[in-house]
């Protein structure tokens, strides 16, 4: 779900990211903004810059509330660090919403990259042959969690590259993730990796 965002607010929020981060205010009309809450950040959202002026057009990714502002880099100190800005408080409710994040925000770096799916319609395009779509969305089911006293453990399907993955995870309370259990549920997937940006 993202924010309805106001040219004000969107002035305010590219005005406080150019303050903290050192960069060239974004214009207005010259970059499009977009933000989403985070469930499991205390008063933070997810805030999209998408910068028309460069070519080719560029989108950074940051996590902010009205003071503090972490450009997302794809390092597990940074995220880290954000859990311990933003009061992570993590529950049922949120560990799927944390975990999209989680692998948005850390598994991102240098295109090497797994994307959480809750469904086959996240991945399958036109591309996929009618008899392994129909496969696909009766096998890829949203995350299972379930809690356990020092954290969550979440069965899930990874989306790497082209294979499907059934994975099992580990997330604290702090936020760390750890692989438990890792499995193929589908390899050699008609997926090419511009799709998955």
């Amino acid at each position: 779900m993202t924010d309805k965002l106001t040219d004000t607010e969107k002035k305010q929020l590219a005005d406080l990211i150019a303050a903290k981060t050192g960069r060239v205010p974004f214009k207005a009309g010259m970059a499009g903004i977009k933000a989403a809450p985070l469930p499991f950040y205390k008063n933070a959202r997810k805030v999209d810059v998408k910068c028309f002026t460069t070519r080719p057009i560029i989108t950074k990714e940051y996590v902010c509330d009205d003071e503090t502002v972490f450009e997302i880099d794809g390092e597990e100190e940074t995220l880290r660090e954000m859990n311990a800005a933003f009061s992570l408080t993590l529950g049922a409710d949120n560990i799927a919403a944390y975990l999209a994040f989680y692998f948005d925000a850390v598994a991102a770096v240098n295109d090497d990259f797994a994307h959480l799916v809750s469904s086959a319609d996240d991945f399958v395009t036109a591309s996929f042959d009618t008899e392994l779509a129909q496969s696909l969305k009766k096998l890829v089911v949203p995350p299972e969690i379930a809690e356990q006293g020092d954290g969550f453990t979440a069965k899930v399907f990874l989306l790497y590259d082209n294979v499907l993955f059934y994975d099992t995870l580990f997330i604290a309370r702090n936020g760390e993730v750890r692989l438990e259990n890792e499995s193929v549920a589908y390899d050699s997937l008609p997926i090419r990796r511009v799709m998955l940006r």
